[in-house]
């Protein structure tokens, strides 16, 4: 009886001792893999923006490129030419009203063109070639009331700088632009100008315009992003 069982005990020792081999070498066994996924991520969509001042020296939106605002558009002349800021600017006389409208436009197109949010930075530069505050430009070289700034389109973004920057209050979609709102229309020159004792000059003095743009889907605080995009490439 005893060697019976004994054998029946080596029979189950074996037998699981094999069985559990047998997991073993099943489980070693059992493998299985994917085939790689190559997810690609890219895109064709892009932010195109262009600057204008067709008051100030004739370039539309319709013109690829431009003086930057240097001279006026060539084929203008006569009495139009004569009315072009850049023209007016250049032998101002004290009390004149110099045009100057800058205006944005998104010139993305449908398929590639995203909606932006637009800003306009302005700099004022003094006779030395320094930039200065607008409220010391305007106390200088412009009349009490100074330039109007279209606060009804344009929304004045506080910067720890010396520049203006004015963002567009709505969103511009590709196409769109702010010519019927640009962000000022004159520069009013002071009355009150002395010219320099030895030159006999008026004073020179400048006036910058940049434009900026950033996406506005997604976007959930432009105003704090457009500051940090302007922030990030200024100087």
């Amino acid at each position: 009886m005893i060697k019976k069982n004994k054998k029946r005990l080596k029979f189950l020792i074996v037998f699981t001792l094999a069985a559990v081999l047998g997991i073993g070498v099943t489980l070693a066994l059992l493998r299985d893999v994917t085939e790689t996924k190559k997810n690609t991520f890219a895109s064709n969509k892009k932010i195109s923006l262009l600057l204008r001042e067709p008051s100030w020296d004739g370039y539309e939106f319709a013109d690829e490129s431009t003086s930057n605002g240097q001279s006026a558009k060539p084929g203008i002349t006569g009495d139009a030419l004569k009315a072009l800021g850049v023209e007016k600017a250049a032998q101002y006389v004290p009390g004149e009203i110099i045009p100057k409208n800058p205006q944005v436009k998104n010139s993305g197109n449908k398929e590639t063109g995203v909606p932006i949010y637009a800003a306009v930075k302005v700099q004022f530069i003094d006779d030395t070639d320094t930039q200065v505050t607008y409220e010391e430009f305007k106390n200088r070289y412009l009349t009490s009331a100074g330039i109007t700034f279209n606060t009804e389109h344009w929304k004045e973004l506080a910067t720890d700088t010396t520049d203006k920057l004015y963002m567009y209050k709505e969103i511009l979609a590709p196409g769109e632009d702010t010519s019927s709102a640009p962000l000022f229309s004159e520069v009013p020159i002071s009355l009150e100008l002395m010219p320099d004792s030895a030159s006999g000059l008026f004073p020179q003095f400048r006036i910058k315009v940049t434009a900026y743009a950033i996406q506005s889907e997604y976007v959930k605080e432009p105003e704090n992003e457009m500051l940090k995009f302007v922030k990030g490439i200024t100087k």
